[in-house]
C-alpha cells in the first residue's frame, strides 16, 4: 500500500487493486491490469503510480505498469518483462525517478537485478548492482539517494546493504554488517535509514535492526524478537518508524519509553535476573537454553541498581535460574548440572552436594536460609533449611519436567510448575503443585491446562501468578492468578500471548508478565487491570520486580538488561512497635526501602535523631531492636 504525503490518496495492491481518496474511509476498485501485484509506489501528490508484479497468473515473470492519473488509466513501461520476479519498487516525490528490484529470475536459478528509470518509467536501465535476492528498496524525496537490501546472495549467503547516490546507476555496499535482510526505509532526505533482517551468527535467536543517521556511512545495530518484520516505513524526518510482523502486530519506535538500558554487557544470552528487596543489588545470569542448545556464560552482579556491573566469582555455566535473599547477600543459582550458593553477594560461590541433575529453577526465603530447587528432565524437588549446606528430597513431589518454582518470604509456602507432561507417550500440558510446609508435602492444584513457563509468589505465599507458554494446541493464553495459594485460579484481562516470565512484588499488588514477542505488561492492582509497560521492542527472557515494587528489571534473551525505576508509587510504610521482655521491636515492611528510623523524647520539639541500630531483615520486615527504658521515646520513619 502507498500513500500521498497528505494521507488522502491511498492505493492498495495485491491480487486486485483498490484506491481511496479520503484517507481510507471508502475504497473503490482500480481498473488495473489483471496480475499478481507485489509492489507499488507513488509520487507525493498520489497522481503518479508505478506497480510491479511478482509473477503473472501463469507463474511467469511480469512487467511494470505506470499511471499518471491516480490509477484511472495504466500504461506498460519499458521495464523487462517475463524475465524476473519483481519484489519492490520506490519513487521520488515527483514520480520521475524510479527504482525496481527483483528477487529471482524465471528459471529459479539466480537472483535478480536492479533497474532504474529517470523518466517516470517510460524507459529503464540496468544498474551495476549484483544479482541478489533483492527484497526491499527505498528512495529519498529527490530520488538521488537509494538503499536496497537482499534476503541473500546467489549462494544463499548474507549480504550487505547497498547504497546509490546517483539515482540508481551505480551501487556500492555500505558499512552495515552482512545479514539476511527483509526490509528497508529512509527519511525524505535519505540520511536516516533503518533496515530489518536476521543476523548471520544468531539467525534463529533474534532479528536485527540497523540504523544510520548519515546516509549509511555509519550504522548502529540493535536486536529485536525473532517474529519476522517484512515491512518497515519511515516518517519524512526519519524520527519515527512503523513495522509489521509476519507473526501479527504493528510495532513502532514513535512512542518514548521510560525504560533505561543498564550498564550490563549487551552481547550475552541472558537467562535469569533476581534482586534484593530494595532493588539496589541485582544478580544476572547468562545461560539456559536457546534454540534447544545449552548456552554457557558467567554471572554478573550490580550494587547500584544496574548502573554498573561486575563479574562474580561463579564459574562459567549454563545458568537457568538465580535467587537472592532480601538483603542481596545470600544467593543461589541453578546450572544445567549443578547448584551453587554464595554468602557474600556473589564474590565467591560454593557447589552444593546435590545429585547431578538438569536443574531448572531456584527460589529463596527472604533471609536466604530456606532454599528450593527443581529439576527439569524428569527430576525432583529438593529443599534446604541452612542456605544450601544440606538438602532434602521432597518425596511427595513427583519426578517431572519442573521448570519454575516460587517461595514465600518465610520459605513455608512453595509453588512449582511442570512445563509439560506425557500422556500415552505424547507431550501433554503441564501442572501446578504447591506446598504449605516448606516442601515436606506437595499437592496438585486445579490449575488450567497449559504448558506452563513460569510462576511467582507474593511474600505471604497467598497470591500467585502463573504464565503459560502455550495451550495444548500451541495457541496463546492469558495470565492466570490465584489469591488463595493456588486453590483456585482466574484469568486476567491480559491478551493471549506466549509468555516467558512473570514476577510479583512482596505484597502481590504489582505484577509483571513478559513475552518473547517484544511486549511486557504490568499490573498495579494484583492483576485486575493490565497495561503495556512501553518497553523497548525486545525478546524478553526474564522479568523481576524488587520486593518493594519500586524497580522493575527486564532481561533480553540476546541483548541488554533494562531498568524501570519508580515504576509505581509505593505507599508510606507503617511503623509497628512490640514489647517483649526487656526488648522493644520496631518493624516495617521491606517494600518501603530508603527510610531511616528516628527517635525523639518530646513530640513538641524537632530534635529527631537517627537510630544507629542497623535494621535486620526478618521475613519481609525490617526490624530494629532497642532496649527497654524507663523514659518515653517516640519513633518515626523518615526519608532523607
Amino acid at each position: 500500500m502507498v500513500s500521498s504525503t497528505n494521507g488522502n490518496e491511498l492505493v492498495l495492491a495485491g491480487e486486485f487493486m483498490f484506491a481511496s481518496d479520503n484517507g481510507g474511509s471508502t475504497w473503490q476498485s482500480v481498473p488495473a491490469p489483471n496480475d499478481w501485484w507485489q509492489a507499488i509506489a507513488c509520487s507525493a501528490d498520489g497522481t503518479k503510480l508505478v506497480v510491479a508484479a511478482n509473477s503473472d497468473p501463469n507463474a511467469a515473470g511480469s512487467p511494470i505498469f505506470r499511471s499518471a492519473d491516480s490509477g484511472a488509466t495504466w500504461a506498460l513501461t519499458g521495464a523487462p518483462s517475463n524475465s524476473w520476479f519483481w519484489s519492490a519498487i520506490a519513487s521520488s516525490a515527483d514520480g520521475t525517478k524510479l527504482v525496481a528490484v527483483a528477487n529471482e529470475d524465471t528459471n529459479f536459478d539466480a537472483g535478480g537485478p536492479i533497474y532504474y528509470s529517470t523518466d517516470s518509467g517510460i524507459t529503464w536501465n540496468p544498474a551495476n548492482a549484483p544479482d541478489y535476492s533483492w527484497v526491499s528498496v527505498a528512495a529519498s524525496a529527490d530520488g538521488t539517494k537509494l538503499i536496497a537490501v537482499a534476503s541473500d546472495d546467489a549462494a544463499f549467503g548474507a549480504t550487505p546493504i547497498f547504497i546509490s547516490t546517483d539515482s540508481g546507476a551505480k551501487w556500492s555496499p555500505s558499512g552495515a554488517p552482512s545479514n539476511y535482510w527483509a526490509s528497508v526505509a529512509c527519511s525524505s532526505d535519505g540520511t536516516r535509514v533503518v533496515a530489518f533482517g536476521e543476523p548471520t551468527e544468531y539467525n534463529s535467536y533474534t532479528d536485527v535492526i540497523c540504523t544510520s543517521t548519515n546516509a549509511g556511512t555509519n550504522w548502529t545495530v540493535t536486536t529485536a524478537p525473532p517474529i519476522g518484520l517484512p515491512a518497515v516505513v519511515s516518517s519524512a524526518d526519519g524520527s519515527k518508524h512503523f513495522a509489521t510482523s509476519s507473526a501479527g502486530g504493528i510495532y513502532t519506535d514513535a512512542v518514548s519509553t521510560p525504560w533505561t538500558l543498564a550498564g550490563a554487557p549487551d552481547t550475552n544470552f541472558w537467562g535469569f535476573v533476581a534482586s534484593s528487596a530494595d532493588g539496589s543489588k541485582l544478580i544476572a545470569a547468562v545461560g539456559g537454553t536457546s534454540n534447544n542448545f545449552n548456552v554457557f556464560g558467567p554471572i554478573y552482579r550490580s550494587t547500584n541498581s544496574g548502573a554498573t556491573w561486575l563479574l562474580t566469582g561463579a564459574p562459567i555455566g549454563s545458568w537457568y535460574s538465580v535467587a537472592s535473599s532480601a538483603d542481596g547477600t545470600r544467593l543461589v543459582a541453578a546450572e544445567s548440572s549443578w547448584v551453587y550458593t554464595s554468602a557474600d553477594s556473589g564474590l565467591t560461590w560454593t557447589s552444593n552436594n546435590l545429585p547431578l541433575e538438569a536443574w531448572s529453577s531456584v527460589a529463596s526465603s527472604s533471609n536466604g536460609t530456606k532454599l528450593v530447587v527443581v529439576g527439569a528432565a524428569g527430576g525432583g524437588i529438593y529443599t534446604s533449611t541452612n542456605s544450601g549446606s544440606n538438602w532434602t528430597q521432597a518425596v511427595s513431589a513427583p519426578n517431572a519436567a519442573w521448570n519454575s518454582v516460587a517461595s514465600s518470604a518465610d520459605g513455608k509456602k512453595l509453588a512449582a510448575t511442570v512445563g509439560s507432561t506425557l500422556q500415552s507417550g505424547l507431550p501433554a500440558p503441564g501442572l501446578i503443585y504447591t506446598s504449605p510446609d516448606s516442601g515436606a508435602t506437595w499437592n496438585l492444584m486445579p490449575a488450567p491446562q497449559a504448558y506452563w513457563a513460569a510462576i511467582a509468589s507474593s511474600a505471604d505465599g497467598t497470591r500467585l501468578i502463573a504464565a503459560p507458554a502455550q495451550d495444548a494446541y500451541g495457541g496463546s493464553l492469558p495470565i492466570y492468578t490465584s489469591t488463595n495459594s493456588g486453590a483456585t485460579w482466574m484469568t486476567n484481562n491480559t491478551p493471549a500471548e506466549h509468555w516467558t516470565s512473570v514476577s510479583s512484588s512482596a505484597d502481590g499488588t504489582r505484577l509483571a508478565a513478559a513475552t518473547a514477542g517484544g511486549v511486557m505488561y504490568i499490573s498495579t492492582n494484583s492483576g485486575a487491570v493490565w497495561a503495556s509497560s512501553a518497553t523497548p521492542f525486545q525478546q524478553w527472557q526474564s522479568v523481576n520486580w524488587s520486593a518493594n515494587g519500586n524497580q522493575l528489571v527486564g532481561m533480553v534473551s540476546y541483548g541488554g538488561i533494562y531498568i524501570l525505576q519508580s515504576a509505581v508509587a509505593v505507599a508510606p510504610p507503617v511503623l509497628n512497635i512490640c514489647l517483649s521482655g526487656q526488648q522493644v521491636f520496631l518493624t516495617w515492611l521491606t517494600n518501603a526501602a530508603g527510610f531511616n528510623l528516628q527517635q525523639n523524647t518530646n513530640l513538641l520539639t524537632t530534635n529527631w535523631v537517627t537510630v544507629t541500630n542497623i535494621p535486620v531483615i526478618t521475613n519481609i520486615l525490617y526490624q530494629v531492636t532497642v532496649s527497654k527504658t524507663n523514659s518515653q521515646h517516640f519513633y518515626r520513619l523518615e526519608t532523607p
